[in-house]
């Protein structure tokens, strides 16, 4: 009654209690039907708001900044049908009384800028500017950390330590994948210090001892981070401070080492965490959230819950509000207005005499017959699955004890029923989901070998064997023909003429392991001395680094995208060969980041092999495509939804998705759970608070 009142004298009040800010006197109604049309999506009001009526709303205080955003550009935009006063008396009411009030006044300095005497190198002036940004932003949001989002090259790692430094830490964590333990953190630490620190890194062989004030642990090993947090449990650390390298390794927020590393943090009671990378988002905001739980105190369980449904799939209609957002707690490096050398691009097809095997239409044949064979396969002897299924179940049932143990399972029982019947990717997530986590964490662990095996191939079968069929296909036929291809065409690119021709070393990226050997295989055959990376050579990457900076003869290197594209300098190399493009747009420019960072003193070039089969296109100049279509993504904060599965009850159906997907340039991740197959749209962001419209600037004066 009285915010009715309020609404109709124009009287506006803003008040916070507890972790809601309310807004009366406001038609929260009318505001919430322009924030819709604005942003062309009922998704914000619907999770930003908890309470949205005729003459108030209401929200949890994290979500001020987002508001105040969505309110000024109202404002700036003159909408019709709207008291623009009463929004800008809103904006100044949420500024004069909440927490966003503190946003607006002079803090005390947190850093300590005279402790980077203890350093032998002076910050460079992007260096100098983001910690003045880390200085003045953390405590005006009271933030008890950030994302650095600067490019390859640019010098974070001298960057996190010189940080931890001015912090006063007590300790300092290091959280890096294991190729940068010794080539990056190691060797930074040994050389940038004029009093070298005493550190312990996870590489050593030996368990962490106290005393250290440095500790380097690596994060691409569950066991390795758990191993540390019993160590750390043991410790009383005052002011530990905790840098977090490539810290795109921790988007997936319900990945086993990003709950750890979150674990981490609050075990420690880190006074300060530094997330660092040059792609700080490779798909969706929702990937965002590990960053802000680990930051700030305020994105309680409530937020992070609207949170997840506001961004936790491709939601480019919110892309600007979440921008803004960032801005506020990522600063952003552009490594080509650090980096000044030039790099080079040169396309370079290839002709293969077998090359009409790697067309788009002979892989459409190929994968036709393969899918009708499976289809005819699994419906044929559905019968013989089923009874595996059932009966590792039925054993299972008999070792439950508890009533829980038995809700459980029926809960499960009835899930499977519903999958069975029809299965719809979108209506039935959630139950598809929960009966995978029931199956690998209660289930199989709970069944004899001889009944794990069976449960184990028959129950994505008995469940949804289209999509089992889908994900073979795409292993054994796409990925093979991917894998072929690049292999069979290394004869043909020309590599000795690059590597001859070349004014420092090369460095030749592929996404497949096979091609790794072939061309080693091939080169080593002619007389040159290759160097491979890839998964089983990576605990010998600081020694094949060193071979390759040392030894004359040591070229080319020879790398997978996912083991070398990222952590390790290589300046001592300025020509790339490219086997293939990774789908991911930010795994080519991470790798082309190998050669072109502080430290090179020539231009970079880089020859992106493709195959050339004329007018016909094929699964190389593909693969191409798709990756363009990505950074396209990436420049423009761009998503879309996962494309749903085709619903198929023949061979035709199933036919017809993958037919889809090489026509329209479709990014498939082969990294796919083995009964689900996930189609993604690959994106990226950029931020920087000083990227803001001018209208966005409005509302932060």
């Amino acid at each position: 009654m009285f915010s009715a009142l309020r609404r109709l004298i124009g009287l506006i009040e803003v008040s916070e209690q507890g972790d809601l800010i309310k807004v009366s006197g406001l038609p929260g109604d009318s505001v919430a039907a322009t924030i819709n049309e604005v942003w062309g999506t009922s998704k914000i009001v619907a999770n930003m708001f908890s309470k949205v009526s005729a003459s108030d709303i209401t929200f949890n205080k994290w979500f001020a900044p987002d508001v105040v955003y969505c309110f000024a550009r109202i404002v700036a935009e003159k909408r019709k049908g709207h008291n623009i006063r009463a929004l800008k008396k809103v904006i100044t009411g949420i500024y004069e009384n909440t927490w966003m009030k503190q946003t607006l006044i002079k803090h005390p300095d947190i850093l300590d800028f005279n402790q980077l005497h203890q350093l032998e190198w002076s910050p460079l002036d992007h260096q100098m500017n983001f910690f003045k940004w880390f200085n003045e932003m953390l405590p005006r949001f009271g933030l008890k950390g950030a994302m650095l989002g600067a490019g390859p090259g640019t010098g974070k790692t001298f960057m996190g330590i010189a940080l931890s430094l001015m912090l006063h830490a007590d300790v300092v964590i290091i959280v890096c994948p294991s190729r940068a333990v010794k080539k990056v953190w190691e060797d930074t630490i040994s050389t940038q210090f004029k009093r070298i620190p005493k550190y312990w890194h996870s590489q050593m062989g030996t368990a962490p001892t106290p005393g250290k004030q440095y500790y380097i642990v690596h994060y691409d090993s569950p066991e390795s981070l758990q191993r540390f947090m019993v160590f750390a449990k043991t410790q009383h650390w005052h002011r530990p401070v905790i840098l977090l390298d490539e810290s795109h390794g921790m988007n997936e927020e319900m990945a086993l080492r990003t709950d750890l590393f979150i674990q981490l943090v609050v075990q420690t009671r880190c006074q300060y965490v530094l997330w660092e990378s040059g792609t700080p988002v490779k798909a969706l905001g929702g990937e965002m959230a590990p960053l802000f739980r680990t930051i700030d105190a305020m994105f309680d369980p409530d937020a992070q819950e609207r949170f997840r449904a506001i961004y936790g799939k491709a939601s480019s209609r919110a892309n600007d509000i979440l921008s803004h957002r960032l801005g506020k707690v990522t600063y952003k490096v552009d490594s080509n207005q650090v980096v000044t050398i030039s790099t080079h691009h040169h396309p370079t097809p290839v002709v293969i005499p077998n090359g009409n095997d790697y067309t788009l239409q002979s892989i459409r044949n190929e994968m036709r017959a393969f899918i009708a064979e499976r289809v005819k396969h699994y419906s044929g002897n559905m019968r013989q699955y089923e009874r595996m299924f059932e009966g590792a179940l039925s054993h299972f049932y008999r070792s439950l004890v508890t009533s829980q143990q038995k809700d459980d399972f029926k809960q499960y029982e009835k899930y499977i029923k519903m999958i069975k019947r029809g299965y719809d990717p979108k209506l039935h997530k959630a139950e598809a989901a929960w009966c995978n986590k029931y199956e690998k964490q209660v289930i199989m662990p709970g069944l004899p070998k001889p009944y794990r095996e069976e449960f184990k191939e028959s129950k994505s079968v008995v469940k949804y064997y289209k999509l089992k069929v889908q994900g073979e296909a795409l292993g054994q036929i796409l990925g093979r023909k991917r894998a072929q291809c690049i292999m069979d065409m290394v004869p043909h690119m020309g590599l000795e003429k690059i590597i001859d021709d070349g004014l420092k070393k090369t460095l030749m990226f592929t996404s497949y392991v096979g091609v790794v050997d072939a061309a080693a295989d091939y080169l080593k055959q002619r007389g040159y001395k290759p160097l491979r990376v890839y998964g089983e050579t990576n605990n010998e990457l600081a020694s094949m680094v060193t071979e390759f900076g040392r030894d004359e003869d040591a070229n080319p290197m020879i790398a997978t995208y996912q083991s070398l594209s990222s952590a390790v300098p290589l300046v001592m190399a300025n020509t790339m060969a490219m086997a293939n493009s990774p789908f991911r747009s930010f795994e080519y420019d991470q790798a082309v980041a190998r050669c072109k960072r502080l430290g090179q003193d020539e231009d970079v070039n880089v020859f992106d092999m493709v195959l050339d089969t004329g007018q016909e296109p094929n699964i190389s100049s593909r693969t191409i495509d798709i990756m363009n279509w990505s950074r396209e993504q990436v420049d423009a904060l761009l998503g879309f939804e996962n494309t749903p599965l085709i619903a198929a009850e023949s061979a035709d159906g199933i036919i017809a998705l993958f037919e889809h997907h090489i026509a329209h340039e479709d990014i498939v991740d082969q990294e796919f759970d083995e009964e689900m197959m996930a189609l993604e749209g690959v994106q990226d962001y950029t931020y920087s608070m000083r990227r803001e419209p001018a209208w966005a600037q409005w509302a932060s004066r």
